[in-house]
């Protein structure tokens, strides 16, 4: 059986991709690695607040995908208390430097840690059915390798990160096996058939009324125990 074909990446990671090159450099790095990759995706506030889509080779076409990938992996920020700007400031000021002059025209490439997080997030978005790689999915798999782990991130900002990790893990088990003890009958299959498609990035926009939703659904799969799969 051939492997089916992983999904592209999406015209807001190669944005986050391109400002992190740019991180690099100023830098004075000859190449991106996470805390740059970092800086990339937060940095698409600023493209987007400053509309400097032809400097970064935005197609216009693409302009309504930024924006919507760039409010998901705001809206979770915000969910988890995190102050995206000031991370973005802080992280940059702890960014070790490089004495040595880059030339004029270098472009930085990708370390191997940072290629590695670009190969999960491909992995991520087409275990998870996603027609193209989105930021949300980059952010994902990037978290958990600078959580805790790199120095560049202030220790007041571990407690926001750790719940936007949270928030952008993969999904849990769906469909009527996530309620665990039930003998699930037809019935519950239908109310929890959402679950099987919703990435969690929608989860969350309205968090009180999917937990209302969700009881819901539990409360007719107990009704619906008895009645044989």
């Amino acid at each position: 059986m051939s492997q089916q074909p992983l999904p592209p990446f999406s015209e807001t990671v190669k944005l986050a991709w391109r400002l992190a090159a740019e991180e690099a450099v100023h830098a004075g790095l000859p190449q991106i690695e996470p805390p740059h990759l970092l800086l990339g995706i937060f940095g698409v506030e600023r493209v987007i607040r400053e509309e400097a889509w032809e400097r970064y080779a935005v197609s216009p076409a693409r302009l309504g995908l930024v924006r919507q990938e760039w409010n998901e992996v705001s809206s979770a920020a915000a969910l988890a208390g995190l102050d995206a700007i000031h991370l973005r400031r802080e992280v940059r000021s702890r960014l070790p430097q490089n004495s040595i002059a880059l030339p004029a025209n270098h472009v930085a490439k990708r370390s191997d840690s940072a290629r590695a997080i670009f190969d999960q997030a491909e992995q991520r978005a087409g275990t998870m059915g996603h027609a193209l790689v989105s930021l949300f999915d980059l952010l994902g798999c990037l978290l958990p390798a600078m959580v805790e782990k790199d120095p560049v991130i202030p220790t007041h900002f571990g407690a926001p990160l750790q719940k936007l990790q949270t928030l952008m893990a993969p999904p849990p088990v769906s469909g009527c096996d996530a309620v665990a003890g039930l003998q699930h009958g037809p019935r519950c299959r239908k109310p929890l058939e959402h679950l099987k498609t919703t990435p969690r990035e929608a989860l969350f926009y309205d968090l009180p009324l999917q937990m209302a939703r969700l009881r819901r659904i539990i409360r007719r799969c107990w009704i619906a125990r008895s009645v044989p799969c």
